[in-house]
């Protein structure tokens, strides 16, 4: 493992050619988007993903397409 100067780190895994994730929950997935929680989203507990209404969703991104990603994973 390789720290950076800016405090990133690289880790080099021969022959590993991809990391997957460990079993999630809803609750971690939703803390780390913060800034999804308070966008005036018609239900409190709106998945962004097909809940009418959604801002999250209306408003899209890249940060948009890594939450569909991690939902895909739950």
């Amino acid at each position: 493992m390789y720290e950076l100067s800016n405090g990133a780190r690289i880790i080099d895994t021969p022959g590993i050619r991809e990391f997957g994730l460990g079993k999630i929950t809803m609750a971690e997935i939703r803390a780390a988007f913060p800034e999804f929680a308070d966008r005036g989203c018609r239900f409190r507990d709106c998945s962004h993903r097909d809940d009418p209404d959604c801002a999250v969703r209306e408003a899209g991104g890249p940060r948009y397409a890594s939450w569909l990603r991690l939902l895909a994973e739950l």
